[in-house]
């Protein structure tokens, strides 16, 4: 009944402010609830088209985005009848709505699912409304893929759904792949500490008193891969006792005034070339300073870690590691470092 109404009101009034009032009361009362295949049947192209007109109404559905989408496809599919749509539309909603959201689209397309045929008969309903689509709020994987499936949808609308996925988000998920987990962590670092350079950077804030005040890493290094970075030592006063790079799990006490690898599940190499595993000093391997860069390499299959000072190999130095380990540094009063994923 409200789709009717819609209907007829869209087709003998103008869309001005005087007659928003009545549209506006329609589309609540259609938008106060899920809306299920086949309820937007009975709307006109002009009031799917105003039904659509307000996104903020459209978002206020109580539905995923993605999940409104496949509704306009199946309104689609009823204007454009079964006999000329070219695919069962049980068979169309279903390869749209068997699409999973993982990180394997951007990597692999899907094979063309839809005819040319298809493809132009959608075209010729959905172009006239697909610049309200809510295209913005649904996920960015399922973007990619509707891309690759839709090609008629132009490709400047799912940019802007994109490029809002991508502003929105002050801080990316972690991922060493996509080169933002190589930083240090705000969330787990000493309150003495401070991050610039958008947290690539640690540095020992200069009006605090001199102790040790440890920072970890964005994100983990697990499963079985391999990650190499370099950490670059900026500045540094060995008068305010030592600073140490390693690893160390994000069980450390970050603000206890303790040198990388003397706390448990930490593993320090410090500034006077002194190893350090939880609890105990190993070897000496040559220390370092100002303008130093140790270069580190996990291999998380064999859970160990090598090192070099200076472009200088020192070998493994850390065994056995245990799973979801984070680069890691203590610094002291006058130090700064900074740490680079190497390509």
């Amino acid at each position: 009944m409200a789709g009717r109404i819609l209907s007829e009101a869209a087709e003998i009034l103008d869309q001005c402010p005087s007659d928003e009032a009545l549209y506006s009361v329609v589309r609540d009362f259609i938008l106060a609830r899920p809306l299920n295949y086949g309820q937007l049947y009975s709307l006109s192209k002009d009031a799917m088209a105003v039904l659509l007109s307000d996104a903020d109404a459209v978002r206020e559905c109580p539905m995923y985005a993605f999940d409104f989408f496949l509704c306009i496809i199946d309104w689609a599919c009823e204007m454009i009848s079964d006999a000329h749509l070219g695919i069962k539309r049980s068979d169309l909603l279903a390869a749209l709505s068997s699409l999973e959201a993982t990180e394997s689209m951007l990597q692999n397309p899907p094979d063309a699912q839809l005819s040319a045929d298809t493809l132009k008969r959608l075209e010729s309903v959905l172009t006239p409304i697909v610049r309200c689509i809510n295209f913005q709020d649904i996920c960015p994987h399922r973007l990619v893929t509707l891309m690759d499936t839709l090609s008629f949808i132009p490709p400047s609308i799912f940019a802007a759904a994109l490029r809002r996925h991508i502003t929105a988000r002050t801080v990316c998920p972690p991922s060493w792949r996509h080169r933002t987990g190589c930083l240090w962590d705000p969330g787990h670092m000493g309150p003495l500490l401070r991050l610039l350079d958008n947290n690539a950077v640690v540095e020992f804030d200069e009006t605090q008193p001199n102790r040790h005040q440890s920072v970890t890493s964005a994100a983990a290094m697990k499963d079985k891969g391999v990650y190499e970075w370099d950490v670059i030592i900026q500045a540094f006063n060995p008068a305010h006792s030592r600073v140490a790079v390693g690893l160390a799990a994000k069980s450390i006490s970050s603000h206890e005034n303790a040198l990388l690898g003397k706390q448990s599940n930490s593993w320090g190499l410090a500034s006077t070339g002194k190893v350090y595993c939880p609890y105990s000093e190993t070897v000496y391997v040559g220390g370092f300073g100002k303008d130093s860069v140790i270069s580190f390499r996990v291999d998380m299959a064999e859970r160990c870690c090598s090192i070099a000072v200076n472009g200088v190999d020192k070998g493994v130095i850390w065994k056995n590691l245990p799973d979801n380990i984070y680069p890691a540094c203590s610094l002291t009063l006058g130090s700064r470092c900074e740490i680079r994923q190497r390509s």
